[in-house]
């Protein structure tokens, strides 16, 4: 994924800087793929931990606030983020690049709905972050309360950009 083939947050000065005035929790997910009972667990989780909650991606249900940005303003609320919740790709990475906690939601495919339970889980695990992944939102408060060893995800990262750099300096050779 491009996204993942740059360093933005060392070396992008597009990134604006963001002012709130409230600690607020990030909710990256599509319109309708957060259940009902997800968004009430997720609004009562947020209160317990005097939060807002931001939605980007989709309008939700239990959302303080939809944010609705250009990309490097995205990067710029996860930056300030104390936490995510994310069923996305791109929320999960968003999340990486900028170091926040985070839970993903992985969404098994069943009949002709698509999950995301491939794409995630592969991504997840090459960053050595497979725990960061549940099929159970309650599960988020526990996955949240532990730390990320980024220094370690970094070099995992940086690894994978080279070999993606190489890949596309190969390809656009021929």
């Amino acid at each position: 994924d491009p996204v993942l083939t740059y360093d933005y947050m060392n070396c992008c000065d597009k990134i604006p800087q963001i002012q709130t005035n409230e600690k607020y929790l990030i909710l990256y997910a599509y319109a309708g793929r957060i259940s009902n009972d997800e968004a009430d667990w997720i609004a009562a989780y947020a209160k317990k931990k005097n939060l807002k909650v931001y939605a980007i991606g989709g309008i939700q249900k239990c959302a303080d606030r939809f944010v609705d940005c250009s990309p490097f303003e995205v990067l710029a609320y996860f930056r300030n983020a104390e936490e995510v919740i994310t069923d996305t790709f791109h929320g999960s990475i968003f999340s990486v690049i900028t170091h926040r906690s985070f839970t993903t939601l992985i969404r098994k495919s069943v009949g002709n709905s698509y999950g995301n339970e491939e794409k995630l889980s592969d991504l997840l695990k090459r960053l050595g972050l497979a725990n960061r992944m549940t099929t159970k939102i309650e599960d988020t408060e526990n996955i949240n309360e532990k730390a990320i060893d980024y220094a370690k995800v970094d070099e995992q990262l940086k690894a994978h950009r080279e070999v993606a750099k190489e890949y596309l300096r190969k390809n656009l050779e021929e």
